[in-house]
C-alpha cells in the first residue's frame, strides 16, 4: 500500500506517516484496521460475524475515519465519499468498481473480488506479475 501512496480515505494522510506517529501509548499511530463488512453489518444479516475477520476484509485507515465509518453498511460508506475520497479509497480496491458487491448480501463475492485484487497487486510488487 505504500509503494502504491496510499492514503486514509478522509483525511487523505499518507498510510505510513500515520504508522510513523506512533507513541508509547499508540505503537501503531493513527493507523488502525477497518473492517468493511463490520461484524454489526454481517450479523444484521445473519451471517457469521467472524467472517468479518477476513483479509480480504480489512483496509488501513486512520483511527478517526474507522470511527466515522464504524458499523456502516459498505455501500452506504462509498456514497458518502466525496470525488476525491473515493480516489483515495480505490487504492486500497474500494469504490465503484466493485459495483453492487458491496450490499451486504453480496459481501462473500466482495471479498472474492476484493482478495483477488490484492494478490494481484501483491504479485505485481513482488515482479510476479
Amino acid at each position: 500500500l505504500v509503494s502504491r501512496g496510499a492514503k486514509d480515505w478522509l483525511t487523505g494522510a499518507a498510510i505510513d506517516s500515520l504508522a510513523r506517529a506512533g507513541s508509547a501509548s499508540l505503537p501503531t499511530g493513527d493507523l488502525t484496521v477497518h473492517q468493511i463488512f463490520s461484524r454489526k453489518v454481517l450479523a444484521d444479516v445473519e451471517y457469521d460475524p467472524d467472517d468479518a475477520n477476513i483479509a480480504a476484509n480489512y483496509a488501513l485507515l486512520s483511527r478517526p475515519t474507522n470511527s466515522e465509518f464504524s458499523n456502516r453498511q459498505p455501500d452506504e460508506v462509498l456514497a458518502a465519499l466525496k470525488p476525491d475520497e473515493r480516489q483515495q479509497a480505490e487504492t486500497q480496491f474500494f469504490g465503484v468498481a466493485a459495483g453492487d458487491l458491496l450490499s451486504k448480501e453480496r459481501h462473500y463475492d466482495f471479498l472474492k473480488w476484493r482478495a483477488e485484487r490484492l494478490a494481484d497487486s501483491i504479485n505485481e510488487f513482488l515482479g510476479f506479475s
